[in-house]
């Protein structure tokens, strides 16, 4: 039965492309910036979407509408005001750093937490320069009727389907895209040279 699963799947293989992902051309190749008062729809598509190319995109809350979150360009402190606003009391999931130090993302336990009291901490890490113990990363998300999951757990949830001004949940810029599912990552770290 293996040989024959490994028949079905290359001939499956054969008529969808397969996600290669984007390979660098050279060594330590820099993320390409692009200005979102300048790029189009298409061209973004072609060449970034289309060719999963990381790219950083300036200006795009200043230049397109996202409701709310046009409020918050250039500052942090904007950012968690309209947070704490929108979803301050949504009980979100966060990774607690080990005591060692080490990083996220290691499969450790989650801690329950208000978005308010994560934000108050994150600020406090910056504002003190040093790594936050905490960090926001994917959400579960709630099942309908039917099984399907939905778009978004919290804080996305607030921010996205229950705030008057909420940002549209398909931009201008990615118009051709259709969201499986939306996210917020949120941490504080610093960058420290290693001592020789």
């Amino acid at each position: 039965t293996k040989s024959r699963q490994r028949r079905l799947f290359n001939k499956r293989k054969k008529r969808w492309p397969s996600y290669r992902g984007y390979r660098c051309k050279i060594k330590n190749e820099s993320i390409k910036k692009i200005d979102a008062n300048t790029i189009t729809p298409e061209r973004f598509f072609t060449e970034f979407v289309a060719k999963r190319r990381p790219c950083i995109i300036s200006g795009l809350a200043a230049a397109h509408d996202f409701g709310i979150l046009s409020e918050c360009v250039g500052s942090v402190e904007k950012w968690c005001a309209v947070l704490k606003k929108c979803a301050g009391k949504a009980r979100i999931r966060v990774e607690k750093r080990k005591q060692n130090g080490r990083g996220f993302g290691r499969g450790s336990d989650k801690n329950q937490l208000k978005l308010n009291t994560l934000l108050d901490h994150l600020q406090d890490a910056a504002h003190n320069n040093r790594d936050a113990d905490y960090y926001l990363t994917t959400q579960p998300l709630a099942e309908d009727e039917e099984g399907r999951p939905e778009i978004c757990g919290e804080p996305c949830t607030s921010l996205f389907l229950r705030t008057p001004k909420s940002p549209p949940l398909i931009p201008t810029l990615l118009s051709t895209l259709i969201p499986a599912n939306i996210n917020v990552w949120m941490g504080c770290g610093f960058f420290q040279k290693k001592k020789k």
